[in-house]
């Protein structure tokens, strides 16, 4: 866990240098998923690639690039969450996805390219006296990404990839409000913060999910869990920042 406030126009160009590798990783793994539609690794690699898109992009200016990478995250978390006896044959999966994925490729490429669009959201770096927010997040690559921008808001970020340990970093960090992701592994977001509603300690604690689900019944799912509100990663990093003061507000006021 650590804190830190880096500049916002060199996360920008930092994150589009990136885009090239992620570009190159997308097209191996596709490539070894259309070869064996039964390769397991190769389809995870394909979303997992587009689930970190789907939950950076846009912060960094780039909305087409998050549009189609959510277009192929969403129909293979889906399909990993039914069970297996009831899930569409692998093959059908892939066909299903080929035309998400073909889209989702040329936009990385004309991201990868774009000299501007990572800048299009550049803030103003604020005071560090913001409120302390512990995100939560199984995906380090996500914790990283968000901590940057956050603090690049003025807020004062900490980060955990192990919701297992998350009782320890509250007592230890002290927040003021909790940033969760959804999906969390194993381990349900929803129950993980129902357990946490549990305890007088933590009953009041101001908690948001973070997540790339769109659904009505993610977010029904999050609210009776406790959690205070629920936002997408799609938000800009102004906006969350300005949601998570508001929250972490509301909890110093009750």
């Amino acid at each position: 866990m650590r804190d830190e406030r880096p500049d916002r126009q060199a996360l920008a160009v930092r994150y589009r240098a990136s885009l090239a590798d992620k570009a190159r990783d997308l097209a191996v793994s596709w490539d070894r998923w259309l070869a064996d539609p039964d390769d397991a690794a190769a389809r995870d690699a394909v979303r997992l690639i587009a689930h970190r898109l789907a939950g950076s992009a846009e912060a960094y200016g780039y909305s087409d690039l998050g549009r189609h990478a959510l277009a192929v995250d969403e129909p293979l978390t889906d399909w990993a969450s039914v069970p297996t006896e009831a899930r569409a044959p692998a093959r059908v999966l892939r066909d299903s996805v080929t035309a998400r994925v073909g889209a989702l490729q040329r936009a990385l490429a004309r991201a990868a390219r774009d000299d501007d669009a990572g800048d299009r959201h550049a803030v103003t770096t604020a005071s560090a006296a913001g409120p302390l927010v512990l995100y939560v997040d199984d995906d380090h690559d996500q914790c990283g990404w968000w901590r940057d921008v956050l603090s690049a808001e003025g807020l004062r970020v900490r980060t955990i990839d192990d919701p297992l340990r998350l009782r320890e970093a509250i007592v230890v960090e002290r927040p003021d409000v909790l940033l969760v992701d959804y999906w969390l592994g194993d381990v349900a977001s929803s129950d993980l913060v129902a357990a946490l509603r549990a305890s007088p300690s933590f009953a009041t604690l101001p908690i948001v999910c973070f997540t790339v689900d769109d659904g009505v019944g993610a977010r029904n799912a999050a609210m009776a869990a406790g959690f205070n509100a629920v936002v997408r990663k799609s938000v800009l990093p102004r906006d969350l920042a300005r949601l998570l003061r508001e929250v972490a507000g509301a909890g110093r006021a009750r």
